[in-house]
């Protein structure tokens, strides 16, 4: 709605007005006070000079040239138009019609109670090539995620993501997580305490899990840790489903703390998840440490073990604790539990095992 009243002083095509004009939509509704002087250089063609403020826009000064060929006669004529000439007008409005207006505050950065920074990297199948990692442009495959990140991030994995003849490899305290099927992934900050990570887009958190098919040996590779002596906080991998390859996630060189979580595993050729202790010097002495936490992992037709935690290697100075809970293995060709030269508290609840024919056993601790 817009409203204005107008003063011709003397006996010349200007005038001088002001007014008001209410703004409606979405979320707003502000009204406003304007004014200005409007004056004809000829016929045709006005100048006008106006001055708007209002609470959504603030206060603007507009200039605006209004030309109408045809008009009146061409020629300048600075006495008083006809009833006619007015007639012919333009309707004169606002030169903005307000729609919407949103307001972004700038990002902040996120850090851990430590003070790390909180350090995100993306991953999606279905984005372009070429991404460096970020939430503009995600890394489209599995095998650039060493290279294009750090120890202690977060390796963001969009649902929908599709992964065939991939592997990932992890660093020190990364956490490897995929989105979708309504699984919440917190992170514990400085600023904001525990949140929820967002999810990528519009109906994300609801999408499918990601998936890593084929992969040609190990689907997830724990790398061992380069940090000399030091307690890192566990690893993780949470909420993919994994099947094919020969194993779905090994620790080659050995791993201090690492929860598994929310997996689906089939059709491995080997073991699906193969762990050994991380082998460390601490103040002189060398020592291993191993607390593998799994939970919420089913298992379907594995080539060998479900899971085989072997500690044959480590020193005889270790430190240990190993967790199994919420675990349901079908068809498995070998052990479900297969826990080797281990001297560890072993937690085990709500293994639901079911071998097949071929099944050789619910645990093999030896």
């Amino acid at each position: 709605v817009d409203a204005e009243a107008a003063v011709r002083p003397f006996d010349v095509n200007a005038w001088v007005y002001a007014g008001g004009y209410q703004m409606d939509g979405t979320g707003i509704s502000d009204a406003g006070v304007k004014g200005g002087v409007r004056a004809y250089l000829t016929n045709d063609l006005v100048v006008d000079v106006a001055v708007t403020d209002d609470d959504q826009f603030g206060t603007n000064t507009s200039f605006q040239i209004i030309w109408t060929p045809g008009r009146t006669s061409p020629t300048p004529m600075m006495c008083s138009h006809t009833i006619l000439d007015r007639l012919r007008e333009p309707v004169y409005r606002n030169t903005y019609i307000a729609t919407q207006q949103v307001v972004q505050d700038d990002g902040f950065t996120l850090h851990y109670e430590d003070g790390d920074v909180v350090r995100v990297v993306h991953v999606d199948s279905s984005a372009g090539g070429g991404g460096d990692g970020t939430f503009e442009t995600p890394l489209t495959s599995l095998d650039d995620v060493e290279a294009n990140s750090i120890a202690r991030d977060i390796v963001l994995v969009h649902s929908d993501s599709a992964f065939d003849g991939q592997s990932a490899t992890l660093q020190d305290e990364q956490r490897f997580l995929g989105e979708g099927g309504d699984f919440a992934h917190t992170v514990l900050t400085a600023e904001l305490g525990e949140i929820d990570l967002p999810e990528t887009s519009t109906g994300a958190a609801s999408g499918a899990i990601p998936t890593i098919a084929n992969a040609p040996a190990d689907a997830i590779v724990l790398a061992p840790s380069t940090v000399t002596a030091t307690v890192l906080d566990p690893m993780e991998v949470s909420n993919f489903s994994i099947d094919g390859g020969a194993r779905a996630i090994s620790s080659p060189g050995g791993i201090g703390a690492v929860n598994i979580n929310n997996l689906t595993i089939a059709n491995t050729s080997g073991n699906a998840i193969e762990l050994t202790p991380l082998t460390e010097t601490v103040g002189g002495e060398v020592q291993s440490r191993f607390n593998p936490n799994i939970d919420q992992v089913s298992f379907d037709n594995i080539g060998g073990d479900d899971v085989f935690l072997d500690a044959t290697t480590a020193e005889s100075e270790i430190t240990e604790e190993i967790t199994l809970a919420n675990v349901t293995t079908t068809d498995g060709q070998g052990v479900g539990l297969n826990i080797r030269g281990n001297n560890a508290v072993v937690n085990i609840s709500q293994y639901d095992y079911d071998g097949g024919t071929t099944g050789q056993g619910l645990s093999l601790i030896h």
